[in-house]
């Protein structure tokens, strides 16, 4: 009998040692490592003297990686919630010395759930990647037509930070200041060739083929308002910035005229700087682009 009592305990006290010691063992890698690090990095210093300008999409792109971290987090609860629970149940069979039937069923009841719940969170989790990461590649790829203004004397900014909001990107030149909102949107597959990626901007709404949109027209009005307040106490300046609407890979038929520029990013120049009267000089032009400027950089350094 002292034997298996003796046997009993260890089944009771092992499956938890054995938990135990995994976790400190990863507690100690983890902490080890970024402690490790710290000591390495106290005798030395950041090459770089000022900040970095944000690129296209750079809110967004920390917040995919955000997300990716919360479903490795979530994969990995997953796989160790049965280690978990098994360990439990041994422990419990092992104190009880008899099986009434009600562990099982509430382990299992257990075990259900948290495999229920984790399987939500990692496909909710999913689809939200997969949705910054479209907005993500959208923004990039209009970033890059907006850039090809710099060589007709424009300054592209990107991922403007506001107030709880972020303006994808500015443009600043001699036929004024633009505030861009992009704005990403996937294609159905339906076999109708281009009628599937056409979209008809009337002047008052976007009409998809599935649905018909007037929020971005709204927010592109409403950041490019903020942003005109913003430059005239900033910069001193009273400038009107001019709302833009970017749907990359649209073919934008404008059927009405508006007092927002839609297009699909390709061809810039004839819509920033084309047919336009210059109302900024370059001192207006240097004052608008430092305040701008100074708002987009992040700072490396550490103070």
């Amino acid at each position: 009998m002292g034997e298996l009592s003796m046997w009993g305990g260890e089944i009771r006290v092992m499956p938890l040692v054995v938990l135990g010691i995994t976790f400190l063992i990863l507690f100690v890698l983890v902490e080890g490592g970024i402690r490790f690090d710290k000591y390495r990095n106290q005798a030395r210093r950041h090459p770089l003297t000022h900040g970095l300008l944000r690129g296209p999409g750079n809110a967004l792109r920390e917040k995919v990686d955000n997300l990716k971290l919360d479903l490795m987090g979530q994969l990995m609860m997953l796989l160790m919630m049965p280690m978990l629970l098994y360990a439990f149940y041994v422990s419990e069979m092992a104190a009880r010395k008899s099986s009434s039937g009600l562990p099982e069923a509430i382990y299992g009841s257990i075990a259900i759930c948290a495999v229920i719940y984790t399987g939500y969170r990692i496909t909710r989790l999913r689809a939200q990647i997969r949705q910054n990461r479209l907005g993500l590649d959208c923004e990039v790829a209009v970033g890059q037509e907006l850039n090809s203004l710099m060589a007709n004397g424009f300054y592209v900014y990107h991922d403007f930070p506001a107030e709880n909001f972020n303006i994808d990107h500015i443009v600043i030149g001699p036929t004024g200041v633009f505030a861009v909102e992009t704005k990403g949107r996937s294609k159905r597959m339906t076999g109708n060739g281009r009628n599937d990626a056409k979209v008809v901007f009337d002047g008052r709404c976007l009409l998809f083929p599935q649905s018909a949109e007037v929020r971005p027209l709204e927010q592109a009005r409403l950041q490019a308002q903020w942003l005109s307040n913003w430059l005239n106490k900033a910069a001193g300046e009273q400038v009107q910035a001019v709302p833009t609407l970017v749907i990359p890979g649209w073919f934008v038929s404008r059927e009405g005229k508006s007092d927002v520029i839609v297009f699909n990013g390709k061809n810039p120049s004839s819509f920033f700087f084309k047919h336009r009267p210059t109302i900024l000089d370059q001192g207006q032009i240097a004052r608008i682009r430092h305040q701008v400027e100074q708002k987009c950089r992040i700072y490396v350094i550490e103070k």
